[in-house]
């Protein structure tokens, strides 16, 4: 539950500081964590059903699952970002032309 409430916080500041929906970026990032946690359950179910056997291991398999999903999310969030980055740089360049005036 820690880990659920570490997620939404951290990515909710970083989406606003990002310009971007904070409540969007934090709910993404606690579906994330959860539903890693299940798919990282269910290949190790179906690849060694014995490894599951301790409370140790699941704890470790769901930490290590959900930092897997974050990291992703958290790579989607900057990938957005720098694409945005991007056109806003290629339309301000537009805007600062002089050469549209000078033919008029």
């Amino acid at each position: 539950m820690l880990l659920y409430i570490l997620a939404a916080v951290g990515f909710w500041g970083l989406a606003k500081k990002k310009n971007l929906s904070p409540i969007y970026w934090a709910i993404i990032a606690v579906l994330t964590a959860v539903l890693s946690q299940f798919v990282g359950g269910l290949i190790v179910g179906w690849v060694n059903p014995q490894m599951a056997s301790s409370y140790g291991a699941i704890w470790v398999i769901a930490i290590f699952s959900s930092l897997v999903g974050l990291a992703i999310v958290w790579i989607v969030l900057n990938s957005i970002t720098n694409k945005n980055e991007v056109k806003v740089k290629s339309e301000s360049s537009e805007l600062l032309d002089d050469k549209a005036m000078e033919d008029l």
